[in-house]
């Protein structure tokens, strides 16, 4: 998205078949920014629908959905202007929002407990390296002659296919999977079935607010975290704008490869 916005904005494009827009760089920093919003309101409902639902089903239908308001963000920001590909990102960002509790949940349900920390890490790596690759094609397919639009056509069209493939090939744990080997399913089962309770000792367990607000530890975690998370989503979401704006780099050749 940022490297799209740039070129949405890009009054000096050579292609001159795909419009532009005059959006000034408040207008711009809200649909980055607006991304977010939706992420921040929606992520604790969503932890806990995904706590009582099928979490693949929940995540497959969430990237279907954010798939589909990529699709039509060009339609809308060509016919409806602004306000409507701004109501679109938020759309967009309320979809994502169950991406982080369902990870971590279908995590939870796949992963022995040997290989855990191994495969979380290789997991949550594709964060990074997506962005990375995003902005690299983002730039390449805004320079290209199909302009901006293909940007999120393409994106959307992979998270499509992405969603459809996981629903039919995926499953929530290993006792649903149609498809994967009676030792395989075993080796996980057991491995995750050693981690928990004899049936005679579960209980109910409470969330211990009182304990978490009072930690230091929760609280050092929390400071490091928002700092991280800042300065990523600041990085992320801004870089191709200050190379375009401040350092005068053409989006259409080299601004989302420098980003």
């Amino acid at each position: 998205m940022s490297v799209a916005v740039v070129a949405m904005t890009d009054t000096d494009s050579s292609n001159t078949d795909i419009p532009t827009f005059d959006w000034d760089t408040k207008k711009t920093s809200l649909i980055l920014s607006s991304i977010l919003w939706g992420s921040v309101v929606a992520q604790v409902p969503f932890g806990f629908l995904i706590m009582r639902y099928n979490t693949q089903k929940i995540v497959c239908s969430c990237l279907f959905f954010c798939s589909l308001t990529y699709l039509i963000t060009p339609i809308l920001a060509l016919n409806l202007g602004y306000d409507a590909v701004l109501c679109c990102t938020i759309a967009t960002g309320l979809g994502l929002a169950c991406i982080d509790p369902g990870t971590q949940t279908l995590l939870s349900n796949w992963t022995p407990a040997p290989e855990k920390a191994a495969l979380s890490s290789f997991v949550l790596s594709g964060v990074v390296s997506g962005t990375v690759m995003s902005m690299l094609l983002g730039g390449l397919l805004a320079s290209s002659k199909l302009g901006w639009p293909s940007i999120f056509y393409v994106f959307g069209m992979i998270g499509f296919a992405w969603s459809v493939l996981f629903y039919f090939f995926g499953a929530n744990s290993p006792s649903e999977h149609p498809r994967i080997s009676l030792e395989e399913a075993q080796y996980i089962e057991n491995s995750l079935l050693a981690l928990e309770k004899p049936a005679g000792a579960r209980e109910k367990l409470r969330f211990p607010w009182r304990d978490i607000l009072k930690s230091m530890p929760v609280w050092s975690l929390l400071v490091c975290l928002c700092g991280h998370l800042w300065s990523y989503y600041v990085i992320t979401t801004q870089l191709p704008t200050f190379m375009k704006n401040v350092l005068n780099f053409d989006i259409q050749k080299v601004c989302g490869f420098i980003s």
